[in-house]
């Protein structure tokens, strides 16, 4: 372990492979991904306007035929909410299951009380 001063934390107690880096970026300041940025950066924003033969690329706006154009605003038509398809098929199969299962109790309910009486 090792004690390195650090400009914004003062001294900090680092291990020795942390202090070899933070010593050699301490050297190098400015050199590094900072400078390279900073080199970007007034690329960018020193450049002159463009010339007139750039051309912007994008999607066309969609049109309808027979509507007007007007800006949309990002946002999907609502969509009602249905039941599932196949669900009314489901709750006919189990009716079907309900009636067989009455009857079927209907009948145990009948043996019982025949045995009884």
């Amino acid at each position: 372990m090792r004690v390195v001063r650090d400009p914004i934390h003062g001294e900090v107690l680092v291990p020795d492979w942390m202090a070899d880096m933070v010593e050699c970026e301490q050297k190098n300041r400015g050199f590094g991904i900072d400078e390279a940025d900073r080199r970007a950066f007034s690329r960018i924003h020193d450049a002159s306007p463009p010339s007139a033969n750039v051309k912007v690329v994008g999607a066309p706006m969609a049109k309808t035929v027979g509507a007007t154009t007007t800006k949309g605003t990002g946002w999907q038509d609502a969509v009602p909410l249905s039941s599932p398809s196949g669900v009314d098929i489901c709750d006919r199969l189990m009716d079907a299951q309900d009636a067989r299962d009455k009857q079927q109790r209907i009948a145990e309910a009948f043996v019982k009380r025949e045995k009884k009486g």
